[in-house]
């Protein structure tokens, strides 16, 4: 389980100073590992949660659906993420958690959190992903509001491509991003023709290439300035990895 335990620890050691014994506790979580399918709920809106649930591999998203069908997507989970630290305080889940990929997703007992919940830097790191999360959806309501198809798309990417960078998932630019246009859409707001269209304009001024799931940023730097994109929303220690050496004990056996 030590490996399957890395992203999620890289994702901690960026909000907080990590020592040997909190990743060690983090290793000896007892996970049961499944496979959802793409479509599929990972946990559906009016359920009970028995588990939380951890992004091991793939992509994940949570959503609302009107009484018509339409959908509005309000986060991306990524390897990493935990979709639902807080929610089993609630009597039932008032939104859905779907896969958009094939996800590999790791059930951990309530009991075992709430050990990990006890020991201060782990508590931390998990309480700064929650409010890094509110400000995540707040930058999403500007994006919908206020910034146009392009800035909104371009602004998105460049929030992805960060808080992929910080779990390892970005190589040479590239990171795995399968959405489709209706995802995409239903994420800002826009149809997927105005989506199609704004895609098409971002490929021609080499901004983005996208090729069989994975995007790639020829020019980061470029991005930020056409998204308006500064990071200090994510709240990302400078080197994740220093605090506490994570990196060097993530898959240690």
């Amino acid at each position: 389980m030590k490996n399957k335990m890395q992203e999620f620890i890289r994702k901690l050691a960026g909000f907080s100073h990590l020592h040997a014994d909190d990743i060690e506790a983090i290793h000896a979580l007892d996970a049961e590992l499944i496979t959802i399918d793409r479509g599929v709920d990972i946990i559906s809106e009016g359920d009970k949660p028995k588990f939380l649930n951890l992004v091991h591999a793939g992509l994940a998203c949570r959503y609302k659906l009107l009484e018509d069908g339409r959908r509005q997507i309000t986060a991306y989970l990524i390897p990493g993420d935990l979709c639902d630290l807080n929610v089993y305080v609630l009597d039932k889940m008032d939104h859905g958690i779907m896969a958009l990929t094939q996800t590999l997703i790791m059930r951990i007992d309530r009991t075992d959190m709430d050990a990990l919940l006890e020991r201060p830097r782990i508590a931390l790191g998990l309480l700064k992903s929650t409010l890094v999360d509110e400000a995540v959806l707040r930058q999403w309501i500007i994006s919908a509001g206020r910034r146009r198809a392009i800035e909104a798309i371009a602004h998105l990417f460049c929030e992805v491509h960060a808080r992929m960078a910080a779990v390892g998932h970005v190589q040479d630019g590239s990171f795995f991003l399968p959405i489709t246009q209706q995802d995409l859409g239903d994420t800002i707001g826009l149809t997927p023709v105005h989506v199609n269209r704004s895609l098409q304009e971002m490929r021609s001024n080499d901004l983005i290439r996208m090729d069989h799931g994975a995007l790639h940023i020829p020019d980061i730097a470029r991005l930020h300035d056409i998204a308006g994109f500064e990071p200090l929303y994510l709240h990302l220690l400078e080197k994740s990895a220093a605090p506490g050496r994570a990196a060097d004990l993530v898959g240690r056996p």
